[in-house]
């Protein structure tokens, strides 16, 4: 990376404006394609994922599927790279702020604005699925809400590559996973563990816990035992994404989000409609 006066470049192309984010895999910056004109997100990688050749594999298999993937509410791949022994993968960016963000700010979504939410990333990540990508973890800053409030989801890929590269340290790595992706990681070499759309049910389905309480799941179910405020249909709709076994939960995600679309109906609107 080179530092030019007052800014920091990286691959002699993106020009890094400010600081996005930050988790265990690394930080995201907002940067500024210089060839292309136009603004990016770019995660560099932090260097115990980076400096771990399976990782790097991963993620390149996991960068080839990912690039695939184009459709609304999908903040797409546009590049990757590595400079300075830092790996860096470059994303759309998305103007707006992150579910983070607005739940730090304004507390837990009201019930119809976080089942809106939801079933749009599910739509989402539909279009994912069928290109055989999975997300496994979407937390709160996966999810950016434009200014009309629909939300994009990020980081596609990132946890898959962990997954497949670092499965003692997927969970340090990445957080709350679903059952089977936790056993997946902890299987002996040979076993046989399918995952599949019901993960990311699962990860959707603590999306909208968080969402709605403004605490992760951590084991439970139901949002409606820590906020009354969620209707009970919500409640049924998010317990049974939350189900420990794939085979009790939504068999997809566009499953998943007709049953959301099902529980708006009784749902008093949201101020912003």
């Amino acid at each position: 990376m080179q530092t030019q006066p007052g800014t920091t470049v990286i691959a002699d192309r993106y020009a890094v404006q400010g600081e996005l984010c930050r988790s265990a895999v690394g930080m995201t910056v907002r940067a500024r394609d210089r060839l292309l004109g136009r603004d990016v997100a770019i995660t560099l990688i932090h260097p115990a994922l980076g400096d771990d050749d399976a990782f790097v594999t991963s993620l390149a298999d996991q960068t080839k599927r990912v690039a695939k993937v184009s459709g609304p509410g999908i903040a797409r791949l546009l590049d990757t790279g590595q400079q300075d022994e830092i790996l860096f993968v470059v994303r759309e960016h998305v103007d707006g702020e992150t579910a983070q963000t607005a739940l730090r700010r304004d507390g837990p979504l009201d019930p119809d604005s976080a089942v809106r939410a939801g079933s749009a990333v599910l739509d989402a990540l539909a279009v994912a699925h069928d290109a055989g990508a999975f997300h496994l973890w979407i937390g709160l800053d996966d999810v950016v809400f434009r200014a009309d409030r629909t939300p994009s989801v990020t980081g596609l890929g990132i946890a898959s590559a962990v997954l497949a590269a670092r499965p003692d340290d997927v969970s340090a790595f990445i957080g709350e996973l679903a059952p089977e992706v936790v056993t997946k990681a902890t299987a002996e070499v040979g076993d046989a563990v399918e995952i599949d759309a019901r993960a990311d049910v699962f990860a959707v389905g603590a999306l909208l816990f968080e969402l709605l309480t403004g605490e992760r799941p951590g084991g439970r179910s139901s949002p409606r035992a820590i906020r009354s405020a969620v209707p009970r249909s919500v409640d049924r709709v998010v317990a049974r994404s939350l189900a420990p076994d794939p085979r009790d939960r939504y068999s997809d995600a566009r499953a998943f989000s007709a049953a959301l679309a099902e529980t708006r109906r009784g749902l008093p609107a949201s101020a912003s409609d």
